[in-house]
């Protein structure tokens, strides 16, 4: 709180928040608490309190029209959202807000609380948050809040996967401590996949080049087939006892380009594709494979190779790489492909 207020008469008051997200104000001196009428609100990535009530009720309690809270902001496990604050003279402790993750972007999150306001009506406060989304080492999603010197860390503890539109969901479930009912949160990461080191696999969000989550993977088989359009993966998800291991598969087509080298077209719905570009070094020393090892734009190795037969390569690309074979040359295409005999 600013210093500004009387501190005799605020070191004996204390503000905390019910179950159903009122303020409430204690006021040792009065012997009573009170609910403080108001809305919550963020600005620039703090909590502030906007009280609803007269400049005479206010002179009661020695409570200013704008209550601003500092602290560190996470989510319980619960999901609910938390800010571990600063102490002030009558603030301490934690603050917790329960509702809901609303909305995810790529440089924001928006999270909706409900608080009664009467019997039948609910007053709604959406607090943005904004800041990066990263992976932890864990593999975990997590919400970097932007503060001046280090970010808060909002951890997303669930499991995650992916719809049948290649991008990232998390579902979660919450408890209302009041009611004793469970509810069901679902969050979409709108983006893409790139691939562009050895067991790192990264999904960079829509919109934005800062947020992207780069995951620690293994894949799950080195050998690649065009026909197949697949590329597995394994990973686990959270700490090492709870560990959640899964596979994850990236649908695709396989195409070549003499101007583009490899690529891997990937569609993420409504007639929306992207496309992987791939650096490779090619092997036609086998009578019936084509073998590409996968390159990354650095020329470092991927760990995976793609092997065409013979017989599903069009007559026109395989009479270029026989004639570059007996040529004795190489060749470089998009970003890198290069043929080795």
């Amino acid at each position: 709180m600013s210093g500004k207020y009387n501190k005799s008469g605020l070191k004996k008051k204390e503000v905390f928040v019910d179950y159903s997200n009122h303020l409430l104000l204690k006021d040792v001196n009065l012997n009573k608490t009170v609910v403080v009428s108001g809305k919550f609100k963020t600005k620039n990535n703090n909590l502030v309190y906007l009280i609803n009530e007269s400049s005479g009720w206010r002179r009661i309690y020695n409570l200013p029209k704008e209550i601003k809270f500092q602290g560190k902001w996470r989510l319980n496990s619960n999901h609910d959202l938390v800010l571990n604050l600063k102490k002030t003279e009558f603030a301490k402790g934690t603050l917790v807000l329960k509702g809901k993750v609303l909305k995810v972007d790529s440089d924001y999150l928006i999270f909706e609380i409900k608080s009664k306001n009467s019997a039948v009506k609910n007053e709604i406060s959406y607090l943005k948050l904004k800041g990066l989304w990263r992976a932890d080492k864990y593999n975990r999603i997590t919400f970097e809040v932007k503060k001046k010197k280090v970010p808060d860390i909002l951890t997303l503890k669930g499991v995650w996967q992916l719809n049948k539109n290649q991008k990232i969901i998390y579902t979660y479930t919450q408890l209302n401590l009041k009611t004793k009912r469970t509810s069901k949160g679902i969050l979409t990461f709108d983006g893409f996949w790139q691939i562009n080191k050895k067991n790192r696999l990264k999904f960079v969000l829509s919109k934005s080049s800062q947020s992207f989550f780069d995951f620690r993977v293994q894949i799950q088989t080195p050998n690649l087939y065009p026909a197949r359009g697949v590329i597995k993966y394994r990973l686990g998800i959270g700490l090492k006892k709870n560990k959640n291991r899964k596979s994850l598969t990236l649908y695709g087509n396989w195409k070549f380009s003499r101007k583009l080298g490899l690529v891997f077209e990937m569609h993420y719905g409504r007639s929306s594709s992207k496309s992987i570009y791939f650096g490779a070094s090619l092997n036609l020393s086998q009578k019936d494979k084509v073998i590409f090892t996968l390159r990354a734009k650095d020329n470092r190795n991927l760990g995976f190779v793609l092997i065409f037969k013979r017989g599903s390569l069009s007559r026109r690309d395989l009479e270029y790489f026989i004639q570059l074979k007996k040529q004795g040359k190489s060749i470089y295409a998009g970003l890198g492909v290069r043929l080795r005999f």
